[in-house]
C-alpha cells in the first residue's frame, strides 16, 4: 500500500518549497541538493538517475501533489526492482541559475552531477554498472553537458559515467540545436510561467542561448561518434507535453521536444505536470516506465551469458538427463561413453556425477583436456 509522500527537510533546516505553491515565488524552488536514494536493491543491475529542470527540485518535480506519490520510489521500484534509483538536486531557481555572480551554471551543475554519481558508484564498487537517466526540461541540457564533461575527463572514474550510460528519457527537453531564436522563445515561456516582477529576467537568460546551442551541437556530434569508438548507440526516447500551461501555453512544443530518428511519445499533461504520476495506471507513467523496463531487460539479457559461464548450475537452461554416478577410484579417468572422450579429474575429487550429454557434473574437476558434447573442462569448471 502506498504511503503519502511528505517532502523532507533540507539539510540546514530549510523546508523544501512546493513548486506548485502560489505567489511570486511559485517556481523559485529551494530544496536539498545532491543525490537522494529512492531504492537500492542488493542485486541491482542498473542505476537510474533523475535530473529535474529549472523551477524544480529532486522531490517535488517527481511527486503528484494530490496523491503524494513520489513515483521513483513508490512506483518505479516495483516495475524494475533490480535497480538503484536516485534523484539529483541542484539550485534550479530561474534567476539564480544564470546569475551575474555565477557564470556558466550549466557546466557547474553538469560537473556536480557527474561527480555525485561517480562517487556513489565508487563507494559501492559499482563503477561498471549500466546507467539510465530520466531528465526533465532544461535538466536535459545538464545531462547532455554532463556526458560531454565525462567523456572529456582524464579521470577514469569520471569518464566511466559516459562509458556506462546506456539510455535517457527526455521529458519536455527542448532540442533547439543552433536556433538561438528557439531558445529565446523557450526562455520567454519560462519567464511567463514564473511570473517574476523582475523585468530583466530575459536579459539574464537570452545570452545563454548560445551556450546551450553549443552544448547540444557537441552532444549530437558525440552521439554520431559513438559507433566509431566501438560503443553501442545511446538509447533515447523523447516525451512531449500535449497540454498548455494555463496562462502561458506550450512551454516546449512538440517540434522542439522530439529528435528525428528517435522514438517520441506524447504525455497528456502540461510541461510542469508531465513528470508527476499518481498511480501505476497513469498513461504517462506507463509510457515512461515501459521504456525504462525495456532497457533494464536488455541489460539483464546482455549479462546472462557471463552469468551462465560463471555459475552454470543456476543459469544453464539446457535439458538435463539423470546423472550417472561413477564409482571408480580417485585419480582415474571416467570411461569413454558413446564416442565421448574420456574426462580426467583430480585426486581431490572423491567422485564425479555426470550425464551422457555432459550437462551435470558434481565435484571439482581439473583440466586434463577433452570435451563432452561440446562442453569443455577449463580450469576446473565446465564451460557450456
Amino acid at each position: 500500500m502506498l504511503t503519502r509522500f511528505t517532502p523532507s527537510s533540507r539539510s540546514g533546516g530549510d523546508d523544501e518549497r512546493d513548486e506548485e505553491s502560489d505567489g511570486g515565488a511559485r517556481y523559485s524552488t529551494k530544496g536539498a541538493y545532491g543525490l537522494k536514494k529512492c531504492h537500492d536493491a542488493p542485486d541491482a543491475i542498473a542505476d537510474i538517475v533523475f535530473v529535474h529542470g529549472l523551477t524544480g527540485n529532486r522531490e517535488t518535480t517527481w511527486t503528484d501533489k494530490a496523491s503524494g506519490v513520489f513515483w521513483p520510489a513508490h512506483l518505479l521500484k516495483e516495475d524494475v526492482p533490480r535497480t538503484r534509483i536516485v534523484t539529483f538536486g541542484y539550485d534550479a531557481d530561474v534567476v539564480h541559475f544564470w546569475s551575474q555572480a555565477s557564470q556558466n551554471r550549466v557546466r557547474n551543475h553538469a560537473v556536480n552531477l557527474v561527480n555525485a554519481v561517480s562517487q556513489l558508484r565508487e563507494r559501492s564498487d559499482t563503477e561498471d554498472r549500466p546507467i539510465i537517466f530520466v531528465v526533465h526540461s532544461l535538466g536535459g541540457l545538464i545531462f547532455e553537458d554532463a556526458m560531454l564533461a565525462s567523456r572529456n575527463s582524464a579521470e577514469a572514474h569520471v569518464q566511466s559515467i559516459y562509458d556506462n550510460t546506456v539510455g535517457v528519457c527526455f521529458l519536455g527537453t527542448p532540442h533547439c540545436g543552433s536556433a538561438l531564436a528557439g531558445w529565446a522563445a523557450i526562455f520567454g515561456q519560462i519567464a511567463t510561467v514564473v511570473k517574476k516582477t523582475n523585468t530583466s529576467i530575459l536579459k539574464v537568460l537570452e545570452p545563454e542561448s548560445e551556450v546551450l546551442a553549443l552544448i547540444q551541437g557537441d552532444f549530437h556530434t558525440m552521439l554520431r561518434g559513438r559507433p566509431e569508438q566501438g560503443r553501442p548507440p545511446l538509447k533515447m526516447t523523447c516525451f512531449y507535453e500535449e497540454l498548455p500551461v494555463r496562462g502561458a501555453g506550450e512551454i516546449v512544443p512538440k517540434h522542439s521536444a522530439i529528435l528525428p530518428a528517435y522514438n517520441s511519445i506524447g504525455i497528456h499533461k502540461n510541461h510542469m505536470d508531465m513528470t508527476k504520476f499518481s498511480s501505476a495506471e497513469d498513461p504517462g507513467y506507463l509510457s515512461v516506465s515501459t521504456e525504462i523496463l525495456r532497457w533494464v531487460r536488455a541489460i539483464q539479457k546482455a549479462q546472462r551469458p557471463a552469468a551462465a559461464q560463471s555459475d552454470f548450475g543456476s543459469t544453464c537452461s539446457a535439458p538435463r538427463a539423470s546423472p550417472m554416478p561413477y564409482q571408480g577410484p580417485v585419480g582415474t579417468q571416467l570411461p569413454q561413453s558413446a564416442g565421448h572422450p574420456a574426462l580426467g579429474y583430480g585426486t581431490e575429487s572423491p567422485g564425479i556425477f555426470y550425464t551422457h550429454n555432459g550437462n551435470v557434473v558434481n565435484g571439482n574437476i581439473n583440466n586434463s583436456g577433452g570435451a563432452v558434447n561440446g562442453s569443455t573442462v577449463v580450469n576446473g569448471q565446465f564451460r557450456f
